[in-house]
């Protein structure tokens, strides 16, 4: 997947839980213009298997957001109901007899185990751990359940989760951005529940397959998910298939330094598009979210920015979100239209006042 000569493909692969964010936004483009400079194809996959929080409004305007900002897939989900590619479907939603078949691969390898464990009696488990100022984790007491006891208990009707072994010993991840970061299987919360009771599958599952089946050569997200991604490379192992390349972005902050959040930030790009900010100047704002251009230039086009970008000049501390930056950004990027331009992306906003 990713030795020499492999064609490189990345992905974005938003949740349509909530609108459009800046986060997702600068992790789209650093994968776009990665592909772009190196020859690769740029990939849109919709994480939608949260049923209860997933929208086909906030689908669209994921989609009209990657679209305005000239982010639209190579390959993936380019719109409702509309993909491009051979390695589809793109939607998580439309994948689940996939998991399911790899589950069931897995297991009859010995890789995975049904689990019986009542949430009730998780409960206690995780709370006795809680007492005892333990970090949470499951304690296996499923893991020796012989085949034939498993497959009894299924058939009288007993509801069970699958569970992935999480084998004993240190995972090395050998960061592009970060570095070589070692972290012992031990922390990781012991055996991972890959499939619900219901037959659902879960994140860190449906992740890995996806990137497996789609040919994925490097994974390029943020920092906040440098911890799951032993689980993840524990996962590829089991199924036989070449490690991606990780590249961890460093964590978008408030000017305060905390974690910029949809909950306590403006983060929608639509609301950045509503009062007026350039397409050009989010994308050349975004792209100094943490990568320099190694220059004093500040002011630049996206073809000017991709023929620079590498993953060397990715910082690894945190990039602070300065809204003054970005307006005086925007106010540069104005002041290169042309009149009809300037008149022409006026215009909606008249409209709307009239």
């Amino acid at each position: 997947m990713s030795s020499e000569g492999t064609q490189m493909r990345v992905r974005i692969a938003p949740s349509p839980t909530g609108p459009f964010h800046i986060g997702t936004a600068r992790t789209a483009l650093f994968n776009l213009l990665y592909a772009r400079r190196n020859g690769g194809t740029y990939i849109v996959r919709v994480e939608d298997t949260d049923v209860a929080r997933s929208t086909a409004e906030h689908e669209a305007d994921i989609l009209e957001g990657l679209r305005w900002l000239g982010l639209e897939a190579d390959e993936g989900v380019v719109a409702a109901g509309e993909e491009r590619g051979d390695r589809g479907p793109y939607r998580q939603s439309a994948r689940t007899a996939r998991y399911a078949e790899v589950a069931q691969q897995l297991h009859s390898r010995g890789l995975a185990y049904h689990c019986f464990c009542t949430a009730a009696e998780l409960e206690v488990e995780r709370s006795a751990r809680d007492k005892a100022k333990l970090p949470p984790r499951y304690s296996g007491r499923c893991a020796t359940i012989s085949a034939e006891e498993s497959a009894r208990r299924l058939a009288a009707g007993e509801s069970a989760a699958l569970r992935f072994r999480i084998q004993p010993g240190v995972v090395v991840i050998d960061d592009l951005v970060r570095g070589r970061v070692e972290i012992d299987a031990e922390t990781l919360g012991g055996d991972l529940v890959i499939l619900r009771a219901d037959g659902s599958p879960l994140y860190h599952f449906t992740v890995v397959v996806d990137d497996a089946d789609m040919g994925i050569t490097h994974v390029i997200r943020g920092e906040d998910h440098l911890s799951n991604t032993p689980k993840h490379i524990l996962l590829f192992q089991a199924l036989g298939v070449p490690l991606p390349k990780f590249a961890h972005l460093p964590l978008i902050l408030n000017p305060d330094r905390t974690k910029m959040s949809k909950r306590k930030s403006q983060t929608a790009i639509a609301d950045y598009r509503a009062e007026g900010f350039l397409k050009e100047a989010i994308i050349n704002f975004l792209a100094l979210l943490g990568w320099s251009t190694g220059s004093e230039d500040e002011i630049l086009s996206v073809e000017e920015i991709q023929a620079r970008f590498d993953l060397d000049h990715v910082q690894k501390a945190g990039a602070v979100f300065d809204r003054t930056r970005l307006e005086w950004i925007n106010g540069q990027w104005i002041r290169k239209l042309s009149h009809d331009d300037l008149l022409a992306r006026l215009r909606p906003f008249y409209d709307r006042a009239a």
